[in-house]
């Protein structure tokens, strides 16, 4: 298996310091600046519901020049969702939609998710309001 394989399952089950531990692994043997492992362990992170570690991985991707894909913006926001952060949640949708990217359903239920977390309802009923003038269907 490769290192990203490995990285990657680590990230399934939510174990951001075994992905980090392989990370570093592959960094060493030469093969650990991917865009594919970083994405991972943005994955991770989001899954273990640490926000502060999504944003210093997507930063290293982004310092590093590999390219940040909708994926990897729609991970921090999920992790944002889960630690209710609002003010990170939308911090991340402006920093996607500024770099092109469109926000998708997921993602919009992400900011949604932390207003609703935050206990912001009104805040949550202006994204959902704001994503049916922009998308129309968000079943």
């Amino acid at each position: 298996a490769t290192f990203a394989t490995l990285i990657d399952q680590r990230a399934k089950k939510g174990d951001l310091r075994g992905a980090e531990e392989l990370h570093r692994e592959a960094v060493e043997a030469g093969v650990g600046r991917n865009a594919y492992q970083i994405a991972s362990l943005i994955d991770a992170a989001a899954k273990a519901g640490d926000l502060a570690s999504a944003e210093r991985w997507f930063k290293k991707a982004d310092v590093a020049g590999l390219r940040c894909v909708n994926h990897m913006f729609g991970a921090v926001l999920n992790a944002a969702a889960k630690a209710g952060d609002i003010a990170a949640a939308e911090r991340w949708a402006k920093k996607a939609a500024d770099s092109g990217v469109q926000l998708n359903k997921f993602m919009i239920s992400s900011v949604v998710s932390a207003a609703c977390k935050a206990g912001n309802i009104s805040k949550a009923e202006a994204w959902l309001e704001k994503a049916m003038k922009a998308n129309g269907n968000l079943d």
